[in-house]
């Protein structure tokens, strides 16, 4: 598994950080929510978003795939967005170019314009 930092595109999946302090962020977790695209679990790589209270786990499941294979994740990129901005005011987004899961509701360089931070997960 590769990590890849920067504003990105075109890869397996395409993670975003968005800061819920953000007007349009938080009306980004709405549509998102309003549209059923599904909640991000696991390590999988579909389409999905984690926020709030479901967040740390996530970034936690992550984490110990981190330590156990010694693949560098998302995991601790996502917890040091926590860690900055506040568990609630992260939102993270995760698009897959293969379909997986769903689309997002909004064109993904909208996203990109508002985004704290992007990188690739393979």
């Amino acid at each position: 598994m590769k990590i890849r930092s920067g504003f990105v595109a075109n890869s397996s999946s395409s993670c975003y950080i968005l800061n819920l302090n953000d007007e349009w962020s938080k009306e980004l977790l709405t549509k998102l929510k309003e549209v059923h695209v599904p909640k991000a679990r696991g390590l999988g790589r579909g389409t999905g978003w984690a926020a709030g209270k479901d967040l740390p786990a996530y970034a936690a499941g992550h984490m110990e795939y981190e330590k156990r294979f010694g693949y560098s994740s998302i995991g601790s990129w996502i917890q040091e967005w926590i860690d900055k901005l506040g568990n609630d005011k992260v939102l993270f987004v995760m698009e897959s170019d293969e379909g997986m899961g769903g689309f997002l509701p909004l064109a993904l360089d909208e996203i990109i314009a508002h985004a704290s931070s992007c990188t690739d997960y393979h």
